[in-house]
């Protein structure tokens, strides 16, 4: 989408799509920052306290699910475990 397209949209509610490899936590956390009214939004503070909640959890928990980057080509260069 063209930032012509994205500037109509924004006002109408439109919002990115979770991206597939992004944590519904993490995707919760970038929506509450794109809230219209700026003092909806988190405070720095607020943003702070839940990454490093986030970042304590991660041995446990994967935020962003780069497994199905697996296959993925980049520039016509095959991208796997066994040519890494």
């Amino acid at each position: 989408m063209s930032c012509a397209e994205l500037y109509e949209k924004l006002p109408t509610g439109y919002r990115m799509e979770k991206p597939l490899n992004c944590d519904d936590e993490v995707y919760g956390l970038m929506y509450q920052c794109w809230k219209n009214r700026p003092y909806d939004r988190p405070t720095f503070s607020q943003l702070s306290i839940a990454l490093e909640r986030m970042c304590d959890a991660r041995s446990s928990r994967n935020y962003v699910n780069t497994a199905i980057f697996d296959d993925f080509k980049f520039a016509n260069i095959d991208v796997n475990e066994e040519e890494a």
